[in-house]
């Protein structure tokens, strides 16, 4: 995602709400969109953004991806 058009900008959360929209601690946030290059995220200058629905759909597939490893 390098372009932010007028649409997606209600989409966009920061980085803390994203954290606490999935029940992590920053720490932990910042450690999984590091370590997965495929998270959504945009560097805004030094603000971390984060699309919501894209971040639902990743969480929604390496859930399913986990579930169906078991």
């Amino acid at each position: 995602m390098t372009e932010i058009t007028h649409e997606e900008a209600p989409f966009l959360i920061s980085r803390s709400q994203a954290a606490r929209r999935y029940g992590m601690s920053q720490r932990q946030f910042d450690e999984l969109y590091r370590r997965h290059p495929e998270f959504p995220v945009l560097h805004i200058g030094r603000r971390v953004m984060v699309h919501r629905e894209e971040a639902d759909a990743f969480f929604t597939r390496n859930i399913r991806d986990v579930i169906e490893m078991d």
